[in-house]
């Protein structure tokens, strides 16, 4: 965040479409810190939890290649799409349906972590 301000002194460039980045980039993270902890309930071994946050991060970011053309499964999975969401942020459009997809998501997997230490600690 220090370069764009201290470029701002010496260019002038629109400082929305950047705000708009750094809100997409905060809820994306979010998200795969939100993956990161669930992963890490699932097993005692850190390096299981590493690899199954990353396989679950990826299968998310790369859902929609999974479909074919022009199915229904290929919009659902078009619009479960971590990248499709992301993009428009970068390009300067805060909407809602996105932000709310990336809250519903940390929502969810931290709702999941929560229910999976619940269940160890019964056992």
């Amino acid at each position: 965040m220090i370069y764009p301000l201290g470029t701002r002194a010496i260019a002038d460039f629109p400082m929305g479409p950047l705000l708009s980045a750094y809100v997409g980039l905060t809820l994306v993270v979010g998200v795969y810190v939100a993956i990161g902890l669930f992963a890490s309930s699932l097993s005692e071994s850190i390096m299981l939890s590493v690899v199954l946050g990353l396989i679950f991060n990826i299968m998310l970011w790369f859902l929609p290649q999974g479909a074919g053309e022009g199915h229904l499964w290929s919009a659902a999975l078009e619009y479960m799409s971590i990248g499709q969401h992301f993009l428009g942020f970068i390009m300067g459009a805060i909407k809602l349906n996105a932000s709310v997809f990336f809250v519903s998501l940390i929502g969810v997997f931290v709702f999941l972590t929560q229910r999976v230490i619940e269940s160890s600690r019964w056992r």
